[in-house]
C-alpha cells in the first residue's frame, strides 16, 4: 500500500501545517504543526504506515489510531496526560491533533542528563500515578507506560502519553493471533499469560521509576530472551537512589500483580508518615540483603573479558566479595552447560519458563516487529 512521504509544510485538514518533526516511534510521528485557525503551536501525531503494510495491518493500525484518540479526548480534562484536542481523516490516514509539550521524554533527560534526583523522581511518580489513577478509573489500561511516554515539561511536570496500545475494559483484542504487544524490558509478567489488567501498568511504572533514578533498566538484558527471563523470575537489586520512593517502587515491582498497589493507594503510600522514613527504615534491611558486593579488580576485569555477569557470582571472599577465582569458576561452569553437563537441568528450567508463559514467542516476535 503506497503512501507518500509527508514533508514539512503539509498542511493537514485545511488548518495544521506540519513544521518539523518530534519523535518517531514504533506507530506513529509527532510533528510540531501550526494551527493556522487559532494562530498557535499544536502538536499533531501521524500514523506511521509503512508503504509494505498489509491490507490487515492498515486497518490495525487506522483501529489502533482511532482508539488511542478516543481513549486519549476521553481523559483530556485530567491532568498529567497529553490532551486530544481534534482528530482528523486525511488521505486515509488519522491525524491527531494534541497539546504540544514544551518540554522533551523521561527518556531523553535520562539519556542527555542522567538520572533524576530522589526530589524530581517523587513529583514525577505522583504526576504519573495520578495520570495512571484517572486512566484506570475511566477503565483504560495504557499497556505502554515506558521512559519514552512520558513528557517532562519545562516547569518540571510530568505528563503520560502515546495511548496507542491503551485497551478499554470494552475493547475487542487487536491480535487475533494472541501476541502481546508493548515495551518488552517494561511489561508485567502476566500479560505473557493474557492478563491485560490495570496492575500491570503499575508495574510499568515500577520499571520506569527504577530506570528514571538508577540509570538502567533493571530486567534489560542483553538479548529478548533473557530480558523476558528476567522479567519471569529475577528480582532487581533495591534502588539506592529513590530516597522516599524506595519502598513504593519495590513494591510496583513485586511478581505477583494482587500484591501491586493500585494507583491511588501508592499515592496514598507516598504521602503516609511512614513512607517517609521507610527508606531509612525497612528498606534499610533490605538494601542489605541485595546491596551489590564489593568485587575486585582483577575480578571485575576478567569478568568484562569473558563476558560474565557479575550479578549471578556468589562471592566467596571476605564479606561476600568477588574474586578473581569466583570469575574463574563461573567460566567453568558456563563451559560445562555449553558441553551439556548441566543439560538436565537447563531443559528442566527452560521447560518451566515455557510452560509458564502462554505465546511467548509470538510474543517476542510482536514485539521485536514494532522496534
Amino acid at each position: 500500500m503506497g503512501v507518500r512521504e509527508t514533508r514539512p509544510g503539509t498542511v493537514i485538514g485545511g488548518r495544521y501545517r506540519l513544521e518539523v518533526a518530534l519523535a518517531r516511534g514504533g506507530f506513529g510521528v509527532v510533528w510540531k504543526a501550526h494551527d493556522l485557525r487559532l494562530e498557535l503551536a499544536v502538536a499533531v501525531k501521524e500514523v506511521y504506515l509503512p508503504p509494505a503494510t498489509s491490507p490487515e495491518e492498515h486497518a490495525a493500525r487506522l483501529t489502533r489510531a482511532r482508539r488511542e484518540a478516543r481513549h486519549a479526548a476521553a481523559l483530556r480534562d485530567r491532568p498529567h496526560i497529553v490532551a486530544v484536542h481534534d482528530m482528523v481523516i486525511e488521505e486515509d490516514r488519522p491525524w491527531m491533533v494534541m497539546r504540544l509539550v514544551d518540554g522533551r521524554s523521561l527518556e531523553q533527560h535520562i539519556s542527555a542528563r542522567g538520572v533524576l534526583p530522589a526530589g524530581q523522581a517523587m513529583r514525577a511518580a505522583r504526576c504519573l500515578l495520578g495520570a495512571l489513577a484517572a486512566a484506570h478509573g475511566a477503565g483504560i489500561v495504557h499497556r505502554d507506560v515506558k521512559p519514552a511516554n512520558v513528557m517532562m515539561t519545562a516547569d518540571g511536570d510530568c505528563l503520560l502519553t502515546d495511548f496507542g496500545i491503551a485497551q478499554h475494559a470494552t475493547d475487542t483484542s487487536l491480535t487475533g493471533s494472541g501476541a502481546v504487544i508493548g515495551s518488552l524490558e517494561y511489561m508485567a509478567p502476566e500479560r505473557f499469560s493474557g492478563q491485560d489488567l490495570p496492575a500491570g501498568d503499575l508495574f510499568s511504572l515500577g520499571v520506569t521509576l527504577y530506570q528514571a533514578t538508577e540509570g538502567v533498566s533493571p530486567f534489560l538484558r542483553g538479548d529478548a530472551g533473557a530480558t523476558l527471563a528476567a522479567l519471569l523470575r529475577e528480582t532487581p537489586p533495591v534502588p539506592r537512589n529513590a530516597g522516599e520512593l524506595t519502598g513504593v517502587i519495590t513494591a510496583l515491582l513485586d511478581k505477583e500483580p494482587r500484591h501491586r498497589p493500585t494507583a491511588d493507594e501508592a499515592l496514598r503510600l507516598l504521602d503516609a508518615p511512614a513512607t517517609r522514613h521507610a527508606a531509612t527504615a525497612v528498606d534499610r534491611a533490605t538494601q542489605r540483603k541485595f546491596a551489590p558486593p564489593h568485587v575486585t579488580d582483577a575480578a571485575r576485569a576478567r569478568a568484562a573479558e569473558k563476558h560474565i555477569d557479575l550479578r549471578q557470582i556468589k562471592g566467596s571472599g571476605r564479606n561476600g566479595s568477588i574474586t578473581v577465582q569466583d570469575v574463574y569458576a563461573a567460566e567453568g561452569d558456563r563451559s560445562r552447560q555449553r558441553t551439556g553437563g548441566d543439560a538436565g537441568l537447563s531443559a528442566v528450567g527452560c521447560l518451566a519458563l515455557l510452560g509458564a508463559v502462554v505465546g511467548v514467542v509470538a510474543a517476542v516476535v510482536a514485539v521485536l516487529a514494532q522496534r
